[in-house]
């Protein structure tokens, strides 16, 4: 009994002496360091803080550390939070949380998991490059948020609908149509590009930093494999030919298309490119409904018994401003004195007359056409004089 005395003793005198665990009077626990501070539990540690190791051999169902954080008021509830601050260069890296997951179920591997309630609004794991102490309150649920630029290495799988937000009219928006430079249509920019094939490197990258996992297989562990197999998804990504547009090409043409990256890559916002692609479906439409525009003109003829007359030199129909339009749209034409009787007819493609306009003033004048009473789509318009057609051209009404 006295030898028990007698290392209780010792053992309270060398804890002591060494400082090495210490309980002030609130019940706060400091392993080796003096420092108060705010935390039920304080561990200064050379390498690592705590080691947590739950259960023995391989039982179902352990868990190393279990953190549980109750949010009460308006304040700050976090279970676990790691922060990390190194003045390190070279090929030193920093990570707030690492999780490694590595077990011979297939398929049930996770690293990192994080999980929302399925009746409350927000996300399983947000991630920001704005801020790291500030979150958006989420006015959904996602499995995922980024605030910020996102970055995917490899296949991107998505078993659902991929939606890039809209952007909303404003006074400064305007209409799709020719580049201000060249004043060549949106049809013929995109015919200077040139579509490119390619395939997929089949190496995978290796200056990543290699984790080790202590322990082998003789010790109830498993080792890592020396080579990862590919997965079926990256076997085929790496095996089949893919389609796209030279980004230096794109960028002479459409610069706003193209982005910079940090490594001197670059990168093509092919959503955006949508758009255009329907800009230069609708002028090749316009295209060929101006081509069948003769026949509707030739119907029109036919159905008002007027003849071409290629005499009339002096009268001129000028091409209308703005064009397409959607409320009104000028037209210049010049009349002079000797004509008895001027019209302006207005036809759809099936060569009916849907608006005429009386000319009773004589000269060079405008003629407004509003777009009130015309559906949306392409009107072809002719300039009468004394009976005679004098020419035709065409408008189109967007709405």
């Amino acid at each position: 009994m006295k030898k028990l005395y007698l290392l209780l003793a010792i053992a309270l005198i060398t804890v002591t002496a060494q400082a090495q665990l210490i309980v002030d009077s609130l019940g706060r626990a400091a392993f080796a360091t003096t420092t108060n501070n705010s935390y039920q539990i304080n561990v200064l540690g050379t390498n690592s803080g705590i080691n947590c190791t739950s259960g023995t051999g391989t039982p179902l169902g352990t868990t190393a550390i279990n953190a549980t954080a109750y949010q009460k008021n308006y304040f700050e509830a976090i279970a676990v939070k790691g922060t990390v601050y190194t003045g390190s260069t070279g090929d030193a890296f920093s990570v707030g949380v690492y999780g490694l997951a590595s077990t011979q179920n297939a398929g049930k591997n996770i690293g990192l998991y994080g999980g929302v309630i399925p009746h409350c609004n927000g996300t399983g794991l947000y991630a920001s490059s704005s801020s790291y102490n500030g979150f958006h309150a989420l006015s959904s649920r996602y499995a995922g948020y980024f605030d910020g630029d996102t970055r995917v290495d490899g296949s991107f799988s998505v078993n659902g609908v991929i939606i890039s937000p809209s952007s909303s009219p404003s006074s400064s928006s305007t209409s799709l149509r020719l580049n201000d430079d060249t004043g060549q249509s949106i049809t013929g920019q995109l015919s200077q590009l040139e579509p490119t094939v390619y395939y997929m490197e089949t190496k995978r990258t290796t200056d990543a930093p290699i984790v080790k996992i202590e322990g082998d297989s003789s010790e109830g562990g498993s080792a890592l494999p020396t080579e990862i197999p590919f997965t079926l998804l990256e076997r085929q990504t790496m095996s089949k030919q893919h389609y796209g547009l030279d980004a230096e090409q794109l960028e002479e043409i459409f610069p706003d298309l193209v982005y910079a990256n940090e490594d001197g890559t670059k990168s093509i916002n092919y959503v955006e490119m949508v758009p255009v692609l329907v800009q230069a479906i609708k002028e090749l439409s316009a295209k060929v409904e101006a081509l069948e525009g003769g026949k509707a003109v030739k119907k029109a003829k036919e159905a008002t018994g007027i003849n071409t007359a290629e005499s009339v030199k002096v009268l001129s129909l000028g091409q209308n401003k703005p064009n397409p339009f959607s409320t009104a749209t000028d037209i210049e034409v010049s009349v002079p004195e000797n004509v008895q009787t001027a019209f302006l007819y207005i036809y759809d493609l099936q060569g009916k007359k849907v608006q005429q306009v009386d000319i009773t003033a004589r000269g060079k004048q405008t003629i407004k056409v509003d777009a009130a009473n015309l559906a949306e789509g392409m009107y072809l318009y002719s300039l009468i004089a004394d009976g005679k057609v004098v020419e035709t051209r065409r408008m189109i009404v967007e709405k």
